[in-house]
């Protein structure tokens, strides 16, 4: 449906009919709800705060034991979701540094691989690009720099230290 035709078959709906569909969809739909909320009192910090919550809960449980490492589909739609109601890009770069920040302190309690390190470069990369494309650069970029050295020399680290199979059975890991 366009949003011309909805507009129209909205126009010709009563104000009680409305009020009906809107709570329908608030009801039905969680998206729905997170918008009509922030829509009803939009806080913007408080919204980052609860995003935040989210992705911390994605690496680490309630009692910050570290998890495997969460799906970047997961990642990214926290922070889609976050856009999409919040158009403040202050705060999306705030959100960026965190899942950056987030993969740091994942990565010092962590043994990790290959794909976690790729994972968190790319994450750096994308809070990067959004920074410099919004113009933050002064704001936040020595924040974005320290998070990746520090990415940056954990991932040196892990290569440095022998897995612990290879240096109890040899090469090859028997």
């Amino acid at each position: 449906m366009s949003k011309a035709r909805l507009k129209k078959t909205l126009s010709s709906l009563s104000k009680e009919q409305i009020i009906e569909i809107v709570t329908e969809m608030y009801d039905a739909r969680k998206e729905a709800k997170e918008y009509l909320e922030y829509w009803l009192e939009p806080d913007s910090d408080k919204e980052l705060e609860r995003r935040e919550v989210m992705i911390k809960r994605l690496f680490f449980t309630t009692s910050d034991r570290p998890r495997k490492l969460p799906s970047v589909t997961d990642i990214k739609k926290v922070v889609k979701d976050f856009t999409t109601i919040c158009f403040d890009s202050e705060k999306t770069a705030l959100l960026l540094l965190y899942v950056c920040d987030s993969y740091a302190a994942w990565m010092k309690v962590k043994r990790f691989g290959q794909t976690a390190s790729t994972v968190a470069l790319r994450s750096v990369e994308t809070a990067a690009a959004y920074i410099e494309s919004t113009g933050q650069q002064e704001r936040f970029g020595l924040r974005l720099e320290n998070v990746r050295n520090l990415i940056d020399q954990l991932i040196r680290q892990e290569q440095e230290v022998p897995s612990r199979r290879r240096r109890l059975f040899g090469r090859w890991g028997w």
